[in-house]
């Protein structure tokens, strides 16, 4: 049996280059027909079982194969699969997490301004989060589960949905529409320091709040 594809040591790189070269065979193979998983027998030759699994589990937790039954998938087509490319995840996600976090910069200043001032696309979706600096291993193993870029504390422009992830000893929150932001001094001091970029939004939040910013 080849061994490539048995090495314990293998990077998740390298598997996720191999799940990309098992759905393009599959879809070649079987297209949008269900296939059962005892029809891929043929790759015993090339990997073990229990890679074969991995692969297949990365395939369905991506939304690349969907589940019928028992042993029973059936591919997504391509397109489908490069629209699900700028298909918003993010947002779903922070709702679920437990771990404390709240939108920071950009998002902050999106959220006190009623979402008048808005910096996202959906080419370009940037998520400024503040978080916790004891969980920010596990924000960033969340993250790259979902195959989410990630940057710490600078952002840079990234294609579709991206996080900056700002770690903090410890932070404030206020709930502003509905959502968890930090104080609006803070937002108040980015804009005060991009004050060129940012006039209309900073008159835009004096007339809200009726402050003398």
């Amino acid at each position: 049996m080849v061994t490539f594809l048995n090495n314990k040591n293998i990077n998740i790189s390298m598997i996720s280059k191999y799940a990309q070269k098992l759905y393009a065979l599959l879809w070649n193979k079987f297209g949008e027909r269900i296939f059962y998983t005892k029809q891929l027998n043929f790759l015993d030759v090339f990997m073990s079982k229990t890679m074969k699994k991995k692969l297949l589990f990365i395939l369905y937790e991506q939304g690349w194969i969907k589940r019928i039954g028992r042993g029973r998938y059936i591919c997504l087509s391509p397109n489908v699969i490069i629209d699900n490319f700028f298909k918003p995840k993010i947002l779903d996600l922070l709702r679920k997490t437990k771990m404390k976090w709240c939108f920071s910069a950009l998002n902050a200043l999106e959220v006190y301004s009623d979402f008048s001032v808005g910096h996202r696309s959906w080419i370009s979706s940037p998520f400024y989060i503040k978080v916790l600096k004891k969980d920010l291993k596990k924000w960033i193993k969340l993250f790259k589960k979902y195959e989410i870029s990630i940057l710490i504390n600078v952002g840079k422009p990234q294609l579709g949905e991206y996080v900056v992830l700002i770690p903090k000893k410890t932070f404030s929150i206020k709930i502003i529409n509905n959502y968890p932001v930090e104080p609006l001094d803070e937002v108040i001091n980015f804009i005060e320091k991009r004050d060129f970029e940012f006039a209309y939004e900073l008159d835009y939040l004096r007339e809200k709040y009726g402050r003398a910013i």
